[in-house]
């Protein structure tokens, strides 16, 4: 038998008194900021556990739009260290020093002053006040920038600027020019990829 069925045998009237305190409690949460309209609006998941949840091991996208304007940024930067290099290859042709050696200190040059203009301009790494966790990181990408700048060294020096003297019979001095349209794209992949990678 129904308890709520009153002496007079009326049913007794539902209990609001808890349903009114609630909607209160709420609309003064709403009011003061603590609590936002799309926490009292989240829907449960299908199996009733929740709203559902992003997975914190999806890896995030990288905006084309952002690796463009970094691309954009590399490029500019490395007119001017190319321009650099390009003086010292062209100052050792002319004293008379071998072309793959007159390239290959030219290239030394470059890698100094591309590691400082890659970091400071083009990705932006800054420190994020722990000076031992930012010498750590400057350190690693110091190495990486190393064993990058080692294998381009030896396949710029050795392999890809013979190839366009000897091979596609480029004169000496537009090879160079020639070698910068491979070395760009992948110098700029491996320096967003590997050596700047956090």
């Amino acid at each position: 038998m129904d308890s709520r069925i009153n002496a007079g045998g009326a049913p007794d009237p539902e209990p609001v008194g808890n349903d009114f305190n609630e909607a209160e409690a709420e609309a003064g949460q709403l009011l003061n900021g603590s609590k936002s309209p799309e926490q009292g609006a989240s829907s449960p998941t299908p199996d009733g556990e929740g709203p559902p949840t992003a997975d914190p091991g999806a890896k995030q996208k990288i905006p084309f739009l952002t690796v463009l304007w970094e691309f954009l940024k590399f490029n500019l930067g490395g007119l001017f260290v190319s321009a650099i290099e390009y003086g010292v290859y062209s100052l050792l042709l002319f004293l008379g020093v071998y072309y793959q050696i007159s390239y290959a200190t030219g290239n030394l040059v470059k890698i100094v002053l591309q590691f400082i203009v890659n970091q400071s301009v083009v990705f932006k790494k800054k420190g994020t006040g722990d000076v031992a966790a930012d010498r750590k990181k400057v350190l690693i990408r110091i190495v990486r920038s190393l064993i990058v700048s080692a294998f381009m060294l030896v396949f710029k020096s050795v392999f890809l600027i013979w190839f366009i003297v000897e091979v596609l019979r480029v004169p000496e001095n537009p090879a160079y020019f020639v070698s910068l349209v491979i070395e760009t794209p992948l110098s700029f992949c491996l320096g967003k990829f590997f050596t700047f990678k956090d």
